[in-house]
């Protein structure tokens, strides 16, 4: 689906310590399909990526439009608290 979204969904989740456990038993996600994401092995449904984008409260234009794991946490933390402000 997108160039990004599989690399920057595994560097949120190490970088903030959070399993695919968490994010499927929150999310009602089969955590397998969260490791084929990862992997790049299936593409992502598009509700399931907003969701995901939304608990981790990430931009989907930032999750699928560019690369993440350039960044450090203080940029990260920028990034996230932009969109928890607009919330």
């Amino acid at each position: 689906m997108a160039k990004y979204f599989n690399k920057n969904l595994k560097y949120i989740r190490k970088i903030y310590n959070i399993s695919q456990f968490t994010i499927a038993k929150e999310l009602g996600i089969d955590r397998s399909s969260i490791s084929r994401w990862e992997k790049g092995n299936i593409d992502v449904p598009l509700e399931a990526a907003l969701t995901i984008a939304d608990f981790l409260h990430f931009n989907y234009a930032d999750i699928f439009g560019r690369d993440l794991t350039t960044l450090s946490m203080s940029e990260l933390e920028k990034i996230k608290k932009n969109i928890i402000e607009k919330h």
